[in-house]
């Protein structure tokens, strides 16, 4: 997904480098500066809505110490890894570093799961991770970017 504000900002550039000069009239090149300036404005208050990117993080947390337990045996390095992601992602106050900590924890768990187990702890592992990714791509789908709030809260 592209962030909007990132989108905003080639839709900016776009217009400027491909419009602009097409222009002949004062009052359609006045009409696009005005367009610039106001996209210019929402770049700076456009913003994902974090309730996305919180909820993976909580079925994560959920999630983790089952993930955790089943790796501890086979890929003890993996177990910890996982751990500590679900440890940084409980202590991150920004729900989108959050979420990218937990992914980076369910991609190890994935690959251990892959690479150490076996038969059904694999089947199990791999069904549970995947289904947490599945959850969180579903609900990044359905994101939508949020103006601002004008006291600046959101």
């Amino acid at each position: 997904m592209i962030e909007p504000r990132r989108a905003l900002r080639d839709v900016r550039a776009a217009l400027r480098a491909e419009v602009m000069p097409e222009l002949s009239s004062a009052r359609a090149r006045s009409v696009l500066a005005s367009a610039l300036g106001i996209i210019d404005s929402v770049i700076e208050t456009v913003r994902l809505d974090p309730e996305p990117a919180a909820a993976s993080v909580r079925d994560f947390l959920a999630a983790a110490p089952s993930w955790e337990a089943d790796l501890r045996e086979r890929a003890p390095a993996a177990a910890e890894q996982v751990a500590r992601g679900a440890a940084e992602a409980a202590a991150e106050e920004d729900p989108q570093r959050a979420r990218a900590a937990a992914l980076e924890a369910a991609a190890v768990a994935t690959a251990a799961a892959w690479e150490e187990l076996e038969g059904r702890a694999r089947e199990d592992l791999l069904r549970r991770t995947r289904r947490f990714c599945r959850e969180d791509v579903e609900r990044q789908a359905s994101e939508r970017p949020r103006p601002v709030e004008q006291d600046g809260t959101g």
